[in-house]
């Protein structure tokens, strides 16, 4: 009983702690500017992707849904080692807001495609241009969480916070795509999109960072040397390497299933258009179960054998 109750403390206990550590940093005005501008934007994100993967079944079927996720992806892949590393080399602020401020425009054209019926290809056109322009996005937001942070503590709180929000808005981005979907048209969905990368952009803007130092752009290595500095770290590390190849056998499956949830809602399930929405957003609330779960197990300490069990669940 004795040894019962201590691990019912312990568990209480990290849990206690994660929800510390995420208050903490929302207790920074400008890390809370960039957490809820990543909020936006991954709500919005989410919510469109639920109206294209609409859209797309319509115009083709289930081959249709599993083309757009690949003329999306693979040129974003192919080209988000270049674009980081532009993104690395400008203030980040700028670089997010350039990026949000062009996805907004895009998602508008989009919409307005769609209202007027112009033909796919063009919808799936500003879908790829709008994927590869956010590859930015996420780099510029990560590099600017040291330079907001206040102590070490704080930057830890920050990227937990950071992954939280990412599982928070992947259950309420399919779900408000789902709604919209059940009550209005997949356009409007698209211009949900665009306004929340506003709303992005703004709380951007009233962030201040500190620049980059004259002394750090000096030494900063050619632009050869940071485009395959990180591809070397990976293949000069073998538990990196492993870490990273089975990871990204993770993601191959995440895309199957991202075809699969469609084809589900839309066939098996007959759910309707909305019901993509809601099997999205089950995932999500499976992302925000498994976020906590994973900052309680973090402090065992066991974390491969954690990785490797989660692989083989999912």
């Amino acid at each position: 009983t004795t040894v019962t109750g201590q691990g019912s403390t312990g568990v209480r206990g990290r849990v206690a702690e994660a929800t510390g550590t995420l208050a903490r940093s929302f207790r920074n005005p400008q890390l809370r500017r960039l957490q809820l501008a990543w909020l936006g934007s991954v709500i919005g994100h989410w919510s469109y992707l639920v109206a294209l993967s609409v859209y797309a079944y319509d115009q083709g079927g289930a081959s249709a849904v599993g083309l757009i996720w690949v003329i999306r992806l693979v040129p974003a892949a192919l080209l988000s080692p270049v674009l980081a590393t532009f993104a690395d080399r400008y203030r980040r602020e700028r670089v997010m807001v350039v990026s949000d401020v062009t996805r907004a425009a895009l998602m508008g054209v989009a919409a307005i495609l769609v209202a007027v019926d112009s033909p796919a290809a063009a919808v799936y056109a500003v879908a790829v241009v709008a994927t590869v322009v956010g590859v930015v996005f996420r780099p510029a937001q990560a590099a600017l969480l040291p330079r907001l942070s206040r102590d070490p503590a704080e930057l830890t709180a920050a990227n937990v916070a950071s992954s939280t929000i990412e599982s928070v808005a992947s259950f309420m981005g399919p779900a408000l795509g789902g709604l919209l979907l059940a009550v209005t048209a997949t356009e409007w969905v698209f211009a949900l999109n665009g306004v929340s990368f506003l709303w992005s952009a703004l709380l951007v803007l009233g962030i201040k960072a500190q620049a980059d130092g004259v002394t750090e752009r000096r030494e900063r290595p050619g632009f050869v040397h940071e485009l395959t500095a990180g591809v070397g770290a990976i293949v000069g590390d073998r538990n990196v390497a492993v870490v990273t190849g089975l990871y990204t056998a993770q993601t191959l499956v995440a895309g199957a299933m991202n075809v699969l949830v469609v084809v589900a809602a839309l066939e098996l399930l007959d759910a309707g258009e909305a019901g993509v929405g809601y099997l999205n957003a089950m995932i999500g609330i499976g992302g925000i179960a498994g976020g906590l779960l994973a900052l309680v197990l973090a402090a065992r300490g066991q974390l491969a054998a954690d990785f490797g069990i989660g692989l083989v669940l999912f």
